[in-house]
């Protein structure tokens, strides 16, 4: 955005400039202005070209800034989310649109994966929202999430957690239920 603006200022300043140079000639009182076409050409100087340069690179750092503020964004609302839906504890229909599956639900040293949400139905809430996670997850700070490798935790690392993740389509859902026992 920064650099379509920097562009537009330069192209204005080169048109004011340009303009500024055309002689009217002015005909009878009854005729309109003449305007006489004069040929120029605007030079930048070099230090302009410096300031483009940076003021791209200051552009482009902003716009990977703007993708990282958007990326946390979608990160905290899916934890927010999450967080409603865990602590409420409505269907299995209602947490399978925030899951990306494959789903893994790990407890202590037992894996399962959930490949759909048929695997979720079978598995149950009652099974997913044990006391401890439905703890964790409602004392969950979401503006205090942090977002490592495409990753973010919801909940206590000590006792039960989810994991988010983005799929291949970049959208934020649940990818791991984990259980310390």
């Amino acid at each position: 955005m920064k650099k379509i603006l920097v562009l537009l200022a330069i192209c204005a300043s080169v048109n004011l400039t340009a303009c500024a140079g055309l002689p009217f000639e002015l005909q009878k009182p009854e005729g309109k202005p003449k305007q006489e076409a004069v040929q120029t050409t605007a030079e930048l100087p070099a230090s302009s070209e410096a300031a483009e340069t940076e003021s791209s690179e200051q552009a482009d750092s902003e716009e990977s800034a703007d993708d990282i503020d958007m990326d946390t964004a979608l990160f905290r609302s899916t934890a927010s989310t999450a967080q409603m839906e865990i602590t409420t504890g409505l269907t299995t229909e209602y947490l399978s649109y925030l899951c990306n599956f494959p789903v893994r639900v790990v407890k202590g040293d037992q894996e399962t994966i959930l490949k759909d949400e048929g695997d979720l139905e079978k598995m149950g809430l009652d099974s997913l929202y044990t006391d401890e996670l439905l703890t964790a997850v409602k004392e969950f700070d979401t503006d205090k999430l942090e977002i490592q490798d495409g990753t973010a935790v919801v909940g206590d690392l000590g006792t039960a957690y989810i994991v988010l993740g983005k799929d291949q389509n970049d959208i934020v859902g649940i990818t791991e239920f984990h259980y310390e026992k």
